[in-house]
This record gives C-alpha cells, structure tokens and sequence, in this order.
C-alpha cells in the first residue's frame, strides 16, 4: 500500500501533466491541497487515510442561493444513490459553513501515477460542473450545448460522471 511519501511523490510526477494552479502537501494532516484557481480560492483535498488504504477527495462546491436550495438538496440526494455510476462519488453538507461538500475515496492498493492523474482530473471536471449547480441550481449542459461533468437528465436529477 501506498504511504504518504509514495503519493506524494506520485503527485509530484503528475502534478505538471494536472490543469491545475500548485499541489501543495500538509504532511502533519496527511493531506494535499489541488488549487484549481489562479486566485488559490478553489481547489481539492486530498486526504491520505493509511488505515482504510485510501485517498480521500473532497471539493466543496458552494451553498445554494435559498430559492433553489430544496431543489438542489434533492438533487444531490439523488447523486448519493446513484454511487455505483459515480465511482463512490457523494454529496455532504458541512454543518458549520453550509457548504456542499463532493467526497470520493481512492483506493490506494496498485494505484498508478496514471490512475492517480485521471482520478484527479476527473473529479476536479465534475467539482467544477457540480459548483455551477449548486450557485444556480441549473447544470451548465441546461444553458449550453455541450456536456459538462454534472449533466441534466431530462427525467430525472443531474448526472455526475466522475
């Protein structure tokens, strides 16, 4: 299994092929930090839990304006059920700042630098997508043509794929 220096230095390897801003690691936490954004406002954790063999993604994706928030709780609701096509991908509200919260554990057991590269970048589409619901309730696919990582399902709730 993979320990906190071996995914760090994986991070290190695929850090430069990511889209993203820095990768910085808080090794007393056990933990990475993805910025996403040149402002260094938004990006994704990433916890290393040893004990479960596991990394652990999470992204908070923003509060619903209150208008839109029942539709969204439902919404996201709708995601945890789906887990089997998510990959274990899951919605959380954090009780103190009301934030939602994407969470999704990789299991580190054979874990590659390839697989490490594309379980981040995958998530880090469907966080981006998933912040543009939750600020407005809408998927981005309902105002634009394309499929974007959070997709409407015209009979049902949004789709992740991650």
């Amino acid at each position: 299994m993979l320990n906190y220096e071996d995914v760090s230095n994986m991070l290190s390897e695929v850090g430069p092929k990511l889209d993203v801003v820095e990768i910085s690691g808080i090794e007393e936490d056990d933990a990475w930090f993805v910025v996403l954004d040149e402002d260094g406002d938004y990006g994704v954790e990433l916890y290393h839990d040893g004990t479960n063999g596991k990394l652990v993604f999470s992204a908070e994706i923003g509060s619903p304006p209150e208008d839109v928030l029942h539709s969204v709780c439902m919404d996201m609701l709708a995601l945890n059920l789906g887990w089997q096509d998510t990959a274990g991908a899951r919605i959380a509200r954090d009780p103190d700042s009301g934030e939602f919260v994407l969470l999704q554990d990789v299991v580190l057991y054979e874990l590659t630098s390839v697989d490490l590269q594309n379980a981040i970048a995958s998530f880090a589409q469907a966080a981006v997508g998933l912040r543009a619901l939750v600020a407005t309730g809408r998927s981005e696919s309902d105002d634009e043509e394309t499929q974007s990582s959070a997709v409407s399902d015209e009979d049902g709730p949004p789709i992740i794929r991650v």
